[in-house]
């Protein structure tokens, strides 16, 4: 059934074999909004997903904010590899055959959570100051999204990449994260439309992407978000809180690592179709010469 928007389920978390002995216990709760058509194929779509057991591991919710014939669909936690493993390929192509839409309207989005557990504050600090010192080059390429009133609704920076100093900038960090986090309110006062959210008790929430319901994307969002939190856990966040930490970032990504089976594709992707301005940085990265954007 799809259920209301307050439906929260106890949370059940998957992880694999191999990831029980490597130590990569960090899970993703998966949000996707889609409209369709009708609610008829918004409830043929509930349907084939129960008729072909695709809902062990999922459920389906109603949003106001994306209309009637508009659903969520939320995953429990499960890690990379399980994600990489589920049927997520299956679940979008009945959703495409059905004529649902995610990258096409704006109303839509891809909300990623994480478990807060695998941060230290610190480590949320440096994720926050990722996002917000790259705002204007993570939008729209690498999250997709076009609307600027939208993305400045719902996926606010907290103001820190407008400030000159490295130490004025740390302050401004310190005290968004004392305003808004969970750990400091206890969910009193913290606003959720931000870019990071952290105002939820156990997730971290990434809410910059643009929906869709093509699969490698959706993937390639996920693996996107690991990689980030992986590569800001190695850095200071002096480090975090310096210009174009991008570029650093990008050449990091995008070198070769089997874990990430569709990140590669999506950044080289996304870089030709917006012009991006660090071509060359991403050249560099994967032995290119003289390569040129469309």
């Amino acid at each position: 059934m799809i259920h209301g928007y307050s439906y929260k389920p106890e949370p059940r978390f998957f992880r694999s074999d191999e990831e029980r002995t490597n130590g990569r216990d960090f899970y993703f709760g998966i949000e996707i909004e889609m409209i369709f058509p009708s609610a008829v194929k918004k409830d043929r779509f509930d349907e084939q997903i129960q008729s072909e057991g695709l809902s062990d591991r999922i459920y389906l919710k109603e949003d106001g904010s994306i209309g009637h014939t508009g659903v969520e669909v939320v995953s429990f936690p499960m890690t990379l590899i399980e994600h990489q493993n589920y049927g997520w390929e299956r679940i979008l192509e009945i959703a495409n055959s059905l004529g649902a839409v995610g990258h096409d309207d704006e109303r839509c989005g891809i909300h990623i959570h994480t478990n807060r557990n695998w941060f230290s504050t610190g480590d949320i600090k440096k994720v926050m100051a990722f996002y917000d010192m790259n705002f204007r080059k993570i939008h729209p390429t690498l999250s997709r999204r076009r609307s600027a009133n939208r993305i400045h609704r719902y996926c606010k920076t907290y103001g820190i990449q407008q400030l000159g100093t490295i130490a004025s900038r740390r302050r401004a960090l310190n005290t968004a994260y004392r305003r808004h986090s969970y750990t400091a309110t206890r969910g009193c006062g913290g606003d959720r439309m931000h870019g990071i959210n952290i105002t939820n008790k156990s997730t971290i929430e990434f809410r910059f992407f643009q929906s869709t319901v093509k699969y490698e994307s959706v993937m390639a969002a996920m693996e996107l978000v690991d990689k980030i939190c992986r590569w800001s856990k190695m850095q200071t966040i002096e480090d975090m809180l310096q210009n174009d930490t991008i570029d650093k970032f990008l050449v990091h990504a995008m070198k070769f690592d089997f874990y990430y089976v569709y990140l590669n594709g999506y950044l080289k992707d996304r870089t030709k179709r917006r012009r991006a301005y660090w071509v060359e940085t991403l050249a560099e990265a994967n032995g290119y010469t003289g390569w040129s954007v469309e």
